[in-house]
């Protein structure tokens, strides 16, 4: 019905202006449902709809934001009038309306975010900083709110704000991340570390911070399998990484989790192992054949260069190569 109201469009409006006074919340609802449709009647409709935000019923405060979202530019000023409204579900819906609206809203990045950063409910928080990233605000006050939430407890406000840093230009924040990488609250390293992961091939400067948390001693089980998730999410620009820590670290040193990491990267690591053996670097030679072992039939794409190690001068590396033909299946 919404719908078919919204078709007929201007001829329509004063039957809806009338519904949405209705005492049904259902009524209601529908009206401001069918006035995202009338975007040509926006200067009539849109203060309807900023005073529907008031309306007590929940789903019809949803329905006005997300037709309010949708009207034309005009409309969206009005939400500059509800975002400082003292009621709290009031300024959820108008949050919730600014995001969906995006970049078209961007004219109210600067009175949302004065209004959030004395939101006390985490959820008004979180959905504020959605609305905040979705319109691509990247200015330096942001990016310092984002700073100082970073550390919040508050299981909705980390999302919303690793989702909002992860908006922002890459080369921007890594080393933002790398420096948490440091931090003494293992909390802000996991998380660091998983945003490190979500960047992908562009965070690869990570890598040796990566690797050095890893490779401390002091490391605890949780905190390894986070950083080790991460390097390898960064994709085959960890396997150089790898294999040059192999190389420098002391035979035997307990770094033999750099060589199960190499395995990890699967059918898509095998191309650059394979590389790998062309410097004819004992360690990392060694190193490959203990990942092709471990990965087994995916390491298939490397039996020749598997059998060129077969004739090596060295006999570990001769060993290691028959025990990864083995392992392969030859």
């Amino acid at each position: 019905s919404a719908y078919a109201l919204g078709q007929i469009g201007e001829a329509a409006v004063e039957p809806i202006l009338e519904a949405s006074d209705d005492s049904k919340p259902s009524v209601r609802a529908g009206a401001a449902k069918a006035m995202e449709w009338i975007p040509e009647a926006s200067d009539q409709l849109a203060p309807v709809l900023i005073k529907l935000l008031e309306d007590e019923d929940e789903t019809v405060r949803e329905i006005a934001a997300e037709s309010l979202s949708l009207l034309p530019e005009p409309a969206l000023k009005l939400l500059q009038e509800t975002i400082h409204h003292e009621s709290a579900a009031t300024r959820k819906v108008t949050y919730i309306a600014l995001g969906k609206a995006g970049l078209r809203a961007k004219q109210t990045s600067q009175s949302l975010l004065q209004r959030i950063e004395k939101e006390a409910d985490p959820e008004l928080l979180a959905i504020g900083i959605d609305a905040l990233a979705k319109m691509e605000v990247n200015d330096s006050s942001f990016f310092t709110f984002l700073m100082n939430h970073f550390e919040s407890e508050e299981t909705q406000v980390q999302q919303s704000v690793a989702n909002a840093m992860l908006s922002l230009p890459p080369a921007q924040m890594i080393p933002i991340f790398i420096g948490f990488l440091e931090s003494k609250n293992e909390s802000i390293q996991l998380r660091a570390a998983n945003l490190l992961g979500h960047i992908g091939a562009k965070a690869a400067p990570a890598l040796k911070s990566l690797i050095k948390v890893i490779d401390n001693e002091t490391t605890n089980t949780l905190q390894a399998d986070a950083f080790k998730n991460a390097l390898v999410s960064i994709g085959p620009l960890g396997i150089p990484a790898l294999l040059e820590h192999i190389s420098l670290v002391e035979p035997n040193s307990g770094s033999f989790w750099a060589v199960d990491l190499l395995a990890e990267y699967g059918m898509i690591g095998v191309s650059n192992l394979e590389k790998a053996l062309e410097n004819n670097n004992p360690r990392q030679i060694l190193a490959v054949m203990g990942a092709f072992a471990t990965m087994g039939t995916t390491a298939i794409e490397a039996e020749e260069s598997i059998v060129r190690m077969t004739q090596h001068a060295s006999p570990p590396i001769r060993a290691a190569a028959a025990q990864s033909l083995a392992s392969i299946g030859i």
